[in-house]
């Protein structure tokens, strides 16, 4: 029988088990990086849908979280359709995720990072996705950081995957001006200047940083937030404070006259044109407050006063007078349900 241990013994013991136990606190806590929340036991990790399951845009949209905001950031450069670029998603997981993808048809992508942490990824030029596997799974219900630095180019007009054959849309997505560009996602080419959940149901919020020469204009949809200088470079920075669609954004890079105006009940109406267009543009821009009361009273399109040139939703009607309209509780439609009153 050995010997009872003595109190040093027992408190040398007692040390190096303190130690042990230290150490692997420590393990626990360096395989996962703070932010990091994996797979809760009985909650296995799966990869997220790479389709929204349009049965008309069967490539659009992904499954296995809900975007919340996008940070995109563009460096322009004169005498080059290749443009730098960066995007920061913050989005919350709707299941257990051990992968999940993006619509991506973006030139290069250049880094992937989730929760600070690199991730692999893979990029599928044919479907127009990015697939990307986090260094561990992500819980259900947790937010998540993605960042992803990546290159455009603006020379880059592809069909639709899957109809190679459509022809050419009258307005391209990039629109390449002398002094810049315009962008034009609308249905379903928003993945084309940054990788997102491109399908309308998946609304966010929206922050642009944009840098050009500085003696060029940036501007956007939303509220501009400030402008700053830095050598030859100005960076603008514009966000919309409500959630909207992927296919809605526009930004531009140029020189623009900027006109003001108020749409029906104070709506804050703000329209840039080239200047070099400034005089034949300015008679129809200033017939939009006509045009957004005419389609009120006609069609009883609403519209919410902090969000400008935007419509909740409409009612069409044709030969009675709309009194009031409401919207309804929100269904799975991207479209808000309306109800009227009505003059017969």
């Amino acid at each position: 029988m050995s010997p009872a241990p003595t109190h040093r013994a027992r408190r040398r013991r007692t040390v190096l088990m303190a130690m042990a136990a230290s150490t692997a606190a420590m393990a626990t806590v360096a395989a996962g990086p703070p932010g990091w929340a994996g797979a809760p036991a009985g909650d296995p990790a799966s990869p997220g849908a790479r389709s929204a399951g349009d049965r008309l845009l069967p490539y659009l949209g992904n499954g296995g979280y809900d975007v919340r905001s996008y940070d995109v950031g563009y460096t322009y450069r004169p005498r080059t359709t290749l443009m730098d670029s960066s995007v920061r998603i913050r989005a919350t997981a709707t299941q257990a995720l051990s992968r999940f993808s993006l619509d991506a048809a973006v030139d290069e992508i250049k880094t992937v990072t989730v929760q600070g942490e690199p991730a692999r990824f893979a990029v599928d030029k044919a479907g127009e996705k990015l697939d990307i596997t986090p260094r561990q799974a992500l819980g259900k219900g947790r937010s998540f950081d993605v960042n992803i630095a990546y290159r455009v180019d603006r020379s880059d007009n592809r069909a639709r995957p899957g109809d190679p054959t459509s022809p050419a849309p009258r307005l391209t997505p990039w629109v390449n001006k002398k002094d810049g560009f315009v962008v034009f996602g609308q249905p379903d080419r928003a993945h084309m200047f940054f990788p997102a959940n491109d399908y309308p149901t998946d609304k966010a919020r929206f922050t642009f940083r944009v840098t050009a020469p500085k003696d060029l204009q940036a501007v956007g949809i939303g509220t501009p937030r400030s402008r700053t200088t830095a050598g030859d470079d100005a960076t603008t920075v514009f966000s919309t404070a409500a959630e909207i669609s992927t296919q809605v954004v526009q930004v531009g890079v140029g020189h623009y006259k900027k006109i003001r105006g108020r749409g029906p009940h104070g709506l804050p109406l703000r329209s840039y044109v080239d200047t070099d267009a400034f005089e034949a543009a300015k008679p129809l821009v200033d017939r939009i407050p006509d045009q957004l009361s005419w389609l009120g009273a006609g069609f009883g399109l609403t519209w919410p006063a902090s969000f400008p040139v935007a419509w909740i939703d409409h009612i069409l009607v044709r030969g009675v007078e709309p009194r009031s309209s409401w919207t309804l509780p929100a269904t799975d439609s991207d479209h808000l349900p309306v109800a009227a009153r009505l003059k017969l």
